[in-house]
């Protein structure tokens, strides 16, 4: 035969321990999370072609040549290169205007 197991609980050290207060309507709603932090997307790397940096670079060296500034092809070319690298993040995307209800 078997013993028999006592079924009546002992009193322990963690259960003499006062029970944890129930957290307030305040603590549950907002308390201090940090804040969300938003994932931006990576950067899109822009591809110029050939055709593209020497049509600036035509343009770019004929202006200077019409207004006798100093400078060569090579100079002409990094220039086009700036100016075209440049130009969509100065390009701002045109913004309707609502007609006004008057």
């Amino acid at each position: 035969m078997r013993k028999k197991t006592d079924t009546t609980k002992k009193a322990t050290a963690a259960s003499l321990r006062p029970a944890k207060p129930a957290p307030t309507a305040k603590a549950k709603a907002g308390g201090t999370k940090p804040p969300r932090v938003l994932k931006t997307p990576p950067p899109v790397k822009l591809v110029l072609s050939t055709a593209e940096i020497a049509t600036r670079a035509y343009f770019i060296a004929e202006n200077r040549h019409r207004e006798g500034r100093p400078g060569d092809e090579h100079q002409d070319w990094l220039e086009a290169e700036r100016q075209l690298r440049a130009a969509p993040a100065a390009a701002k995307p045109k913004v309707k205007k609502r007609p006004s209800s008057k």
